[in-house]
């Protein structure tokens, strides 16, 4: 068994399930998430590598850092209670490390 090919079709499902939930939280404020760094270039090595991502929501810079970061805080509590964490989480031998960038867009 090719374990890359494994935990991309693992891990795929996961960040799908963890974009629903932000979208149920900043609903039409959500502009993009994305992944980048070694999961997004193919070269992540589970355990140890976390999964990157890019999250850009209009308007968030005029909330407080705090605030910001419960909203993310709330769509990974979901998450991690998905079937398809579990998966992740007994293929792996550890719970995803979804590592946030959050990018704001300013309206200028």
């Amino acid at each position: 068994m090719n374990i890359k090919m494994d935990i991309q079709s693992i891990t795929k499902p996961l960040l799908h399930r963890y974009v629903d939930f932000l979208k149920e939280i900043f609903r039409d404020s959500l502009l993009s998430a994305a992944v980048f760094g070694s999961f997004a270039r193919g070269t992540a090595e589970f355990p140890g590598s976390d999964i990157d991502t890019i999250i850009v929501v209009k308007g968030a810079d005029k909330h407080s850092f705090g605030e910001r970061l419960k909203w993310t805080m709330r769509a990974e509590k979901k998450l991690s209670e998905t079937e398809e964490y579990k998966k992740f989480t007994n293929a792996c031998g550890w719970p995803p490390s979804i590592q946030e960038v959050k990018s704001y867009h300013r309206k200028n």
